[in-house]
């Protein structure tokens, strides 16, 4: 079986991949702020006399404030980061060229192109919006969804893979 297509990759997929690669340490550092602020307010209001309950309350109160406060920023930080680096120029919409096959997948973009057999690809992702192909920490290929034909396109993906790689270097969505 063979799989055949082009991909633009643009600004919102590069968004989407960044949101996704921060999603974990975000919910961890989120646990970790909610928790420090929970305490920290929490025995400033009990040196302060309040009663155990209400320093409770308004420690968990602020605690979801800054569990907000440090998802916005994170968002912003993210959204910042890719507008500067689309507006000077350091990255820029390309099209990638994939083609997979028995053996492996093969790229081609603007500037070259690349054989990857199954074995060198580190694991294989999907999300809602896209599947994320992962050679190395910083080398990934995004096949994104909004530029396939729907549910039967997806899944002769998912075989591909499946055929081509082992189970546990997939996250696949069904």
């Amino acid at each position: 079986m063979n799989y055949n297509k082009t991909f633009e990759v643009g600004k919102k997929d590069n968004e989407r991949y960044n949101f996704y690669c921060i999603k974990r340490k975000t919910i961890i550092m989120s646990i970790m702020v909610f928790v420090i602020i929970t305490i920290s307010v929490t025995l400033v209001r009990l040196t302060k006399g309040n009663l155990l309950l209400q320093a409770s309350l308004a420690g968990i109160a602020f605690g979801l404030a800054g569990i907000v406060f440090f998802i916005a920023v994170n968002y912003i930080l993210v959204k910042y980061k890719l507008y500067f680096l689309y507006k000077n120029g350091s990255i820029k919409t390309f099209r990638q060229e994939i083609i997979m096959n028995d053996s492996g997948i093969h790229a081609k973009t603007e500037r070259g192109s690349v054989d990857v057999p199954y074995p060198q690809i580190k694991g294989v992702t999907e999300t809602k919006h896209a599947f994320y192909i992962s050679i190395t920490a910083e080398h990934v290929y995004v096949f994104p969804k909004n530029q396939m034909n729907g549910e039967a396109e997806y899944m002769e993906i998912r075989n591909e893979f499946r055929q081509g790689m082992a189970k546990d270097k997939l996250k696949l969505l069904s």
